[in-house]
């Protein structure tokens, strides 16, 4: 009885240790198949919080909103969508799917932003902004249908390898030259351009909204810090935390992180989100493209043909980043101005009666500080005696 009750046991472990190693390399198999898909899923769901965060970030600013607790509520809960749990899907994308497939899923961020938009701000989209938007769309498409679709796992010899590189130097050169040039272009253009009430800088706006994209598109210490923490998940080792390296990324990550923010919510506060959230969303696009080819190199592997699919997604949202800017170069309106014009042509399309009776239309000219300003001064010195 003893040796059959051992036998038994004995059996019944080793049944168990069998059907552990199927589950796992059912688990394994069902990952190397679908992680791709279950990050471009998680990427796909970040970019609908964090354009319902950029939206209601945007919507405290209104001037129509005057409730000091809704104005709070509306900002602080914008920027947690936008700004913690947006970024904490990304990371977890990140985990299962290469940068270069993902960032070119941003681009949906303008979907939902040109769909949501004019009901929730009121805002009105120009045939020029559907155009552009839709090039931007069809580039990120093209660009995560023929980008790398496996990610690899990252020991601490590789992150070395490219954070200890000629090519990520020269990278970090370029673009912190890019930024300083900017910042300086900036603080010129202020002082030297005097703009009348409720009218803002298109050339601010374009700044703000490409800077702080470019900003939020270097993925690579988000990338690699996920796919670290990955790799050490389903190794166990977690000696690779012991060097400084590993710390030195995390805090890239946080400090792009913050500067993105700073620049994010100076966009929403002064531009539409029509205008900025394309721009912001076109740029951290082909900042986190290219920041995968130049610091990650994860498309060496890619064939010939498909890197030029590749790059012609990358080109196309250069186009349509493009196109954007000189729709903006149009405009350049406020949100102040933008958001009160409709209420004054509302009111001033009834008619402002003069002495005649002739109505006088609030259409904007050269000389109004805002639309209908300066008619209906010119409405009252008709109705005033003498």
């Amino acid at each position: 009885k003893s040796r059959l009750k051992s036998i038994r046991c004995s059996s019944v472990h080793v049944l168990h240790s069998f059907e552990a190693m199927i589950l796992f390399d059912i688990i394994h198999s069902l990952k190397a198949h679908f992680a791709s898909s279950i990050g471009v899923a998680l990427m796909l769901a970040k970019t609908l919080f964090i354009v319902i965060g950029f939206q209601a970030t945007a919507y405290s600013y209104l001037p129509a909103l005057t409730d000091a607790r809704s104005i709070r509520c509306f900002r602080y809960g914008g920027m947690c969508l936008s700004m913690v749990i947006g970024p904490i899907m990304e990371v977890t994308a990140y985990a299962f799917a290469p940068q270069a497939l993902l960032a070119p899923i941003n681009g949906f961020d303008l979907i939902w932003n040109i769909l949501l938009s004019p009901y929730t701000l009121g805002e009105k989209n120009s045939k020029t902004t559907y155009f552009g938007t839709a090039v931007i769309v069809v580039g990120s498409v093209t660009s995560t249908m023929f980008g790398p679709h496996q990610s690899k796992e990252l020991s601490l010899d590789e992150l070395e390898s490219h954070f200890f590189s000629l090519r990520f130097v020269a990278y970090v050169i370029v673009s912190c030259a890019l930024f300083i040039c900017g910042r300086g272009f900036l603080k010129w253009r202020k002082s030297q351009l005097e703009l009348p009430p409720g009218r803002t800088d298109f050339a601010r706006g374009m700044l703000l909204g490409i800077g702080g994209g470019a900003v939020g598109g270097q993925s690579y210490f988000l990338s690699s810090s996920a796919t670290l923490v990955h790799t050490n998940i389903v190794d166990g080792n977690w000696s690779a935390w012991a060097d400084w390296l590993p710390w030195i990324v995390v805090g890239g990550a946080v400090g792009c992180g913050l500067l993105n923010a700073r620049l994010l919510n100076k966009g929403l506060a002064e531009f539409r989100t029509n205008f900025f959230v394309p721009m912001f969303a076109g740029s951290a696009i082909i900042a986190g493209c290219v920041s995968a080819i130049v610091v990650l190199r994860e498309t060496q592997n890619l064939e010939t043909w498909m890197m030029v699919m590749y790059l012609f997604g990358v080109s196309l949202m250069m186009f349509g980043l493009g196109v954007l800017t000189w729709d903006a170069s149009r405009d350049g309106r406020g949100r102040d101005i933008a958001l009160t014009e409709q209420d004054e042509e509302q009111q001033t399309n009834a008619g402002i009666s003069g002495s005649m009776g002739t109505p006088l239309r609030a259409e904007s000219c050269n000389s109004c500080l805002s639309g209908g300003e300066h008619h209906r001064k010119k409405a009252a010195e008709i109705q005033t005696p003498g």
